[in-house]
């Protein structure tokens, strides 16, 4: 009997674990944390041993067949060299669950974006009446998915992957795989090297057949190197907000080789030049699966925002707040800024988190023209106050979210627009970018309510 040891126990680990039990393998979840109890619950109803706080079974963990380890387990820690060490195979949950489903596949990836596009495509899908699920770093976990579809049988399912889940991608075969940008991200992972970033973002092609289909971002400079020098196998499809579009009279016609798909820009329920990209990806996707023009542009009307991308919370005496906690990386929030300049510094831009290795120096001239505070929320705001101390603009540090919301509101005048829109991730402070955009969104309601 093959033997699979399960490192960590998140959403993906536990499903991975449900669905090796469920084939028949001799299962073993280990976590260096405290798991939930209703996943030891289960676990101990399916008589799948565990240990936790710490991983400590090493004749367990050594001696398996696969190690199914967490994306956020780092790759030089001591654990996966010692696994390593004894040259056991390695694989992530989606490529391991991957090999039980013989659904279509769609994948993406890319700095930023891969939420919206991927909750895009799923609508689409979903409104044409296929049966589909989303999976990966949004939704539920792909292991979970497969073993829990009983008689549902899950025809197609959408990948949000994200370059943890793709470090160890070796068997997974995606029908469809969408690149949407590179930027600096997770350099702190990487030490520092963008090439290592990159690297794992590439391995979404991984196993990809002629008969597959590539979406990807001609605009963005990194893509394009790899697609001129590479040999990308599968077919090509380019799409730029350059070339693949044309606008007029507020319709955007979208072009590309055997196809044409005409909505007018104010029947998006998204707004904002990336998110016109991102609907563009999704449009494509949906023509390659032949669906029919009339149910993309429907789905495309009633897609529901996801919260925390650019979310308007209220408008109180002209002045705007907006939740875009979910922007983690400079391009991001340089995205969210470009909705809303207008060159005379009237955005106050609450910033900071743990900075995973960022550039701040393209944000140079927008912040020069378009923001007239900076409210820094991180544990530690050197670097964001060493990177824009030289501009003429103001800079202070808050010690929490209320104080900053107070001292932003304090600030402003019938115009301003405050923004959340870190561009750093959130776990010097917050669990994840969702609390940190509640906590926001609960502050600005209690200040508003206050009259403060």
């Amino acid at each position: 009997m093959c033997s699979v040891t399960i490192l960590g126990c998140g959403v993906g680990r536990f499903g991975a674990a449900l669905l090796a039990k469920q084939l028949g393998y001799d299962v073993f979840v280990t976590d260096s944390g405290i798991i939930k109890q209703e996943y030891k619950d289960t676990l101990m109803q399916l008589n799948i041993p565990f240990e936790e706080c710490g991983h400590k079974n090493y004749d367990k963990i050594l001696k398996a067949d696969v190690v199914i380890k967490s994306p956020g387990i780092l790759n030089d820690s001591d654990i996966i060299k010692k696994v390593k060490q004894c040259n056991i195979l390695i694989l992530d949950e989606i490529d391991f669950a991957s090999k039980f489903t013989t659904a279509t596949l769609i994948g993406v990836t890319g700095t930023n974006g891969k939420s919206t596009t991927s909750y895009l495509i799923y609508n689409i899908l979903k409104n044409a009446g296929l049966n589909v699920d989303i999976c990966g770093n949004v939704g539920r976990s792909l292991a979970y998915s497969i073993y829990n579809d009983l008689g549902r049988k899950i025809n197609y399912y959408v990948l949000e992957l994200s370059n943890l889940q793709l470090e160890y991608f070796k068997y997974c075969h995606l029908n469809i795989a969408c690149l949407l940008n590179l930027t600096n991200n997770h350099l702190d992972r990487y030490n520092y090297d963008f090439n290592k970033y990159v690297m794992a973002k590439k391995n979404i092609l991984k196993n990809m057949t002629h008969d597959d289909h590539f979406i990807y971002n001609e605009n963005d400079q990194v893509i394009k190197n790899i697609v001129d020098n590479e040999n990308i196998i599968p077919k090509l499809h380019p799409i730029s907000l350059d070339n693949s579009v044309q606008r007029h009279d507020g319709t955007i016609t979208s072009k590309f080789k055997d196809s044409e798909f005409k909505v007018k820009e104010q029947d998006l329920s998204i707004k904002g030049e990336h998110n016109i990209f991102n609907c563009l990806v999704a449009i494509r996707v949906a023509q390659i699966l032949g669906i029919n023009n009339n149910i993309i542009a429907d789905a495309l009307h009633n897609y529901i925002p996801l919260p925390h991308r650019i979310e308007k919370i209220c408008t109180i005496n002209g002045v705007e707040y907006y939740d875009d906690s979910k922007s983690t990386t400079v391009a991001s929030t340089l995205a969210a800024m470009n909705m809303f300049k207008n060159g005379s510094k009237h955005i106050i831009w609450l910033a900071g988190g743990y900075d995973k290795g960022n550039d701040y120096s393209q944000m140079f001239s927008i912040i020069s023209s378009d923001i007239k505070l900076i409210v820094c929320i991180g544990k530690d705001n050197s670097t964001i106050v060493s990177a824009f101390k030289k501009l003429e603009v103001e800079i202070y540090e808050s010690h929490n979210m209320y104080d900053a919301v107070e001292y932003s509101k304090e600030h402003s005048c019938c115009g301003d627009v405050i923004l959340l829109s870190p561009a750093c991730a959130s776990y010097d402070i917050y669990k994840n970018f969702e609390e940190r955009g509640d906590v926001f969104k609960q502050n600005v309601t209690k200040i508003l309510k206050m009259g403060k």
